[in-house]
């Protein structure tokens, strides 16, 4: 999926469509990227099938008035006037029917404010039936753009579900299981924010990297832009971040992402052991907790609750998964990111135990508890 394929930037795309139909005249910040911009803009217009769009360089015409560096990039030779003007444009016979999207014009924009000022109005006064339409890119706005034209905004481009669109098919064809790459991915996504092309390297990066990556990020090269809006919120740029030393904010964007994945995984696996030893748990509720309030289902357990319960009926390897266990939810709750190694553990764990409990529950396993169920 390219940049402009993405909900955000498509729907900027299809806003500026919209406008140049309705208007026949505006001025649209291009995010950043104007032939990006302008290629996905043409394709959407010719889409709408009402006619055919131009892109134009003002590049090739650096030095011509607006009017006549639009008729020599538009008109054959034979077809055009002496003097081009707002007005002769908008009444062009060969140009009924035609659009044309315009990149370049921050250089000059005082000439090319004047010349859409008396463009819109003159549209606005011609007999043709379907007038020239004129739409003009910029990189950034100027300050006092005109007020005879629509303007149409960029920022913020991007949400958080461009970001995970972008991320998971960068991650396509990956193997890794389906947590792993949960996880992977969520990481990925809190440290891109709005900065897609460090997406592309961070799915790179081994994942004892990711885990910690702050010392990666101080060695790549921060975005020009380093803070920008994203997920409804200032986002600053993790290379940024971790180039002025800000270990917290690094910090917490991999708890953030291990909080999408992680907890609920914990949440999950703390149900399959209250199944597994249900009726264990049953003999010792009600249970009245240090808070002042009765849990009286095994499901209201926590992991150092079901621990404290089964102390006498489980084997050291359960105890030790559970206890280990708590201690990930812990960091977790206290938004402290969990060490990698210790969550593999973890994993590896619950795993050898889930394997072990669905191939023999009557086997005396070392994974069961000892007074059975």
């Amino acid at each position: 999926m390219q940049f402009w394929e993405l909900p955000g930037p498509a729907g900027h795309v299809n806003a500026a469509v919209d406008a140049l139909i309705s208007e026949g005249c505006v001025l649209i910040e291009s995010g950043g990227d104007p032939k990006g911009f302008a290629t996905a803009f043409a394709a959407a217009y010719e889409r709408r099938d009402i006619g055919t769009l131009t892109i134009v360089d003002l590049a090739d015409v650096l030095g011509l008035p607006p009017a006549e560096a639009l008729m020599r990039r538009l008109l054959p030779r034979e077809t055009r006037v002496a003097v081009a003007t707002a007005r002769t444009l908008c009444q062009s016979v060969e140009l009924e029917g035609e659009a044309v999207v315009l990149h370049g014009a921050g250089g000059h924009w005082q000439s090319w404010d004047i010349f859409m000022r008396a463009f819109a109005r003159d549209r606005l006064r011609t007999g043709s039936v379907a007038p020239l339409r004129v739409a003009v890119l910029m990189d950034e706005l100027p300050a006092r753009p005109g007020g005879d034209y629509p303007v149409l905004t960029a920022a913020p481009l991007l949400g958080r579900i461009d970001t995970v669109l972008y991320v998971a098919q960068a991650m396509r064809g990956r193997g890794r299981g389906a947590f792993d790459l949960a996880l992977i991915e969520a990481l990925i996504i809190e440290l891109t924010g709005w900065n897609l092309p460090l997406a592309d390297a961070l799915v790179r990066l081994p994942e004892h990297t990711l885990f910690a990556p702050f010392d990666w990020l101080r060695e790549q090269q921060a975005a020009a832009v380093p803070m920008r809006e994203w997920d409804g919120a200032p986002f600053r740029c993790s290379v940024a971040a971790a180039t002025a030393n800000d270990r917290r904010t690094i910090a917490r964007r991999v708890w953030k992402g291990q909080l999408h994945t992680v907890f609920p995984w914990l949440e999950e696996a703390r149900l399959q052991v209250v199944d597994a030893y249900a009726n264990p748990l049953l003999r010792n509720l009600p249970l009245q907790t240090p808070y002042g309030t009765t849990i009286t289902v095994p499901e209201d357990l926590e992991f150092g609750a079901i621990t404290h319960l089964l102390r006498n009926q489980l084997d050291r390897p359960v105890r030790t998964m559970l206890e280990r266990m708590a201690e990930v939810r812990n960091c977790l709750a206290h938004r402290e990111p969990v060490d990698g190694t210790k969550l593999k553990a973890v994993q590896s764990e619950f795993e050898t135990w889930r394997s072990g409990t669905a191939a023999g529950r009557s086997s005396g396993s070392q994974w069961r508890a000892k007074g059975g169920r």
